[in-house]
C-alpha cells in the first residue's frame, strides 16, 4: 500500500548555492583578550570600575566576563551559508543539510543583553 500524502521535505532556497559560497578576500582579525578586562578592573580598583560598568561598556564587560569570543570567521560561515528567510530577527544558516537558526533569542542566551521591545529610531551624531 502507497502512502496517500507523498511528504517531500527540502532546506528552503540559498543564498549562495554549496560549492558557489563568495571567497574571503580580505583577512579581518577580530579576536578578544579577557585578561584585559581584569587587568583593567585591577589598575581601577572596584568602585571605579563599577562607575563604568555602569556606561554603555557595561555590557561588553559582561561579555568578557561571561569569556565571549566573537570569530569574524563564524560569523562570515554563517552569512555565506545562509538561508533566504522573510523573518527579520532570524538569521537561518546550513549545516550540512541540517538547517538552524540563530534570532533574537538565541542572541540574548550567549549575550545575556536585553533584546526585547522595539528598536527606538537611531541617535543623530553630534
Amino acid at each position: 500500500m502507497g502512502d496517500p500524502l507523498p511528504l517531500r521535505l527540502a532546506l528552503p532556497e540559498l543564498r549562495y548555492p554549496i560549492g558557489s559560497e563568495p571567497e574571503k578576500t580580505i583577512s579581518i582579525n577580530q579576536h578578544s583578550i579577557v585578561a584585559y578586562i581584569k587587568t583593567v578592573k585591577e589598575i581601577l580598583g572596584n568602585d571605579e570600575f563599577n562607575r563604568i560598568r555602569g556606561t554603555f561598556l557595561g555590557p561588553v564587560i559582561k561579555l568578557g566576563e561571561r569569556s565571549l569570543k566573537l570569530s569574524a570567521k563564524i560569523v562570515h560561515a554563517v552569512l555565506t551559508k545562509s538561508i533566504k528567510t522573510v523573518k527579520r530577527h532570524e538569521a537561518w544558516f546550513h549545516f550540512g543539510a541540517q538547517p538552524m537558526r540563530f534570532s533574537i533569542r538565541e542572541f540574548h542566551m550567549v549575550t545575556g543583553l536585553k533584546c526585547s521591545g522595539e528598536a527606538r529610531e537611531p541617535r543623530e551624531e553630534t
